[in-house]
């Protein structure tokens, strides 16, 4: 794999320095004043426009990163990355730590042919002569809300060291780590550091300690899934039940986008390298699905974005490192299972109900899987990105929203109260 460097110029300003003194001639004492008052005022000048000059690279020099960092989208905390496949234009990709090699929808692998992509564009950083394959991201990008044109992970990112910002939605790709870099004061540092192991080629495992447990349980770290997983026996291992929901709890190409009978649960607390986040929501899976991610290792949980968006997350490919550092405060994050008790996919034709929770107000107010969603407190959600309908759903239970919907072409209404859905422990 060839990586494309590019380069940053910068203009110096140099100096002559100042021309041996003239004695003035005892008649041009008026002239030698207006010559010296002139010299001072050259002098000043030289000396504002040198102190604006400095001023201007101190400036630049708060965000020594920003040539490396690439503006991201973080529907359900999910990572979607601009990329351009050669000429083409910027199209979403998941940033997903789980997958191998470069994943294309078929409809946008049909538009290639062959089996290589001949130049990928991240930002400034260009790749070349990447194979791909083929992946089927369809509902992933209904439950994302935005098109995915595919994925990316370890065959591509494999050299570069990638900082997630979860709270400024930003990533930056970095050439190799440094302690002195400075990610502002929303991360006041220093960074943990646990170390990585790669299994099957391109998939990370962490060691993660669950509280209510003496050891660390390997864990898969995995951007490219919006919730934590856990297998079965940890789950009985840490005496917690689900509720019986059915889930997406891969969108990686690891998982292959598979919907895997799962009963959600929420975990009290999960630390990796002495960094802590709490009451995080996972899904409860068979042993064996976990076991077919990264075998030999026993990893028994995925950590996706839900535990990830706590922290600066930095994933060193290189250096086989994950490097972790809490945000001074934690406003970004929200609590998605204090909402209307639905879960929304973005369909070609609108807004369409993917899950109705047992036991909800939803359910008892009649609203079904399939129904389609036009407005929300009378506002039309035609002109609504999925974030801002979700955002719509949430809010304090025991308020209610009104909905507007259309249940086999027959548009009905309903009010319906938001609940907390998944209680804290």
């Amino acid at each position: 794999m060839k990586r494309a460097i590019s380069f940053v110029i910068t203009a110096w300003l140099f100096g002559c320095g100042p021309v041996d003194d003239i004695p003035p001639r005892p008649t041009d004492t008026a002239d030698a004043a207006d010559t010296a008052d002139a010299a001072d005022t050259a002098e000043a000048a030289d000396t504002a426009e040198a102190v604006d000059t400095e001023t201007a690279a101190d400036t630049e020099a708060v965000d020594p990163l920003a040539e490396h960092a690439v503006e991201v989208r973080l529907p359900s905390w999910a990572v979607a990355l601009p990329a351009r496949l050669g000429d083409g234009p910027e199209q979403p990709f998941l940033l997903d730590t789980g997958a191998g090699p470069l994943a294309l929808t078929p409809a946008v692998a049909d538009t290639l042919g062959g089996g290589t992509v001949s130049h990928l564009a991240i930002g400034t950083h260009g790749y070349t002569a990447l194979p791909f394959v083929r992946h089927d991201l369809t509902l992933v990008s209904q439950l994302l809300g935005l098109p995915l044109a595919g994925n990316i992970g370890h065959d591509v990112l494999q050299d570069e060291v990638v900082a997630i910002d979860y709270r400024r939605a930003r990533v930056y790709l970095l050439p190799a780590w440094s302690d002195a870099y400075d990610f502002g004061a929303d991360v006041p540092g220093p960074f943990a550091t646990a170390d990585l192991t790669v299994v099957s080629g391109h998939v990370l495992v962490a060691a993660a300690r669950f509280e209510g447990l003496t050891e660390d349980t390997p864990v898969i770290v995995d951007t490219g899934t919006n919730s934590a997983v856990i297998a079965q026996s940890l789950a009985d291992a840490l005496g917690v039940e689900g509720d019986g929901r059915t889930v997406l709890v891969g969108s990686s190409s690891i998982g292959g986008g598979l919907t895997v009978s799962s009963s959600i649960v929420r975990l009290r607390a999960c630390a990796v390298a002495g960094q802590t986040a709490e009451q995080l929501w996972a899904s409860i899976v068979p042993d064996s699905y976990l076991a077919g991610l990264a075998p030999g290792v026993g990893a028994k949980a995925i950590l996706g974005g839900t535990f990830l968006r706590e922290f600066l997350v930095v994933v060193d490919y290189p250096a086989g490192k994950l490097r972790l550092a809490p945000y001074a405060s934690q406003d970004h994050v929200f609590d998605q299972f204090r909402a209307v008790g639905v879960e929304i996919l973005a369909k070609d034709d609108g807004y369409r109900i993917f899950t109705v929770f047992a036991g909800s107000d939803a359910e008892a107010q009649g609203i079904a899987p399939n129904d389609v969603l036009t407005a929300i407190d009378d506002e039309d959600v035609a002109g609504m990105d999925l974030d801002g309908v979700l955002a719509r759903l949430r809010g304090e239970p025991g308020t209610t929203v009104v909905l507007d919907l259309e249940h086999a072409g027959v548009p009905y209404a309903v009010t319906v109260r938001r609940e907390d859905l998944l209680p804290a422990l």
